[in-house]
């Protein structure tokens, strides 16, 4: 299953080039993947790094794909 964290690692390329965007370490971001999301109080800074890089993200994209799995 991809998580909303998949997601939003894909589109800055690399859990590297996530964290060094955000200003945390690559482990933060690993475990994000890991958990399958983002924590609330990161989401801001990357929505703001995603802006600064001309990434399109948008605060939709901080709810996990499944979600419309119920959907018909």
């Amino acid at each position: 299953m991809i998580t909303q964290a998949d997601v939003i690692i894909q589109k800055f390329g690399t859990q590297t080039a996530l964290a060094e965007a955000v200003g945390v370490r690559q482990s933060a971001v690993a475990a994000w993947k890991k958990r399958g999301f983002i924590p609330a109080r990161q989401q801001p800074a990357v929505l703001a790094a995603a802006r600064n890089r001309g990434i399109k993200l948008t605060p939709n994209d901080f709810f996990a794909a499944s979600d419309d799995q119920g959907a018909a």
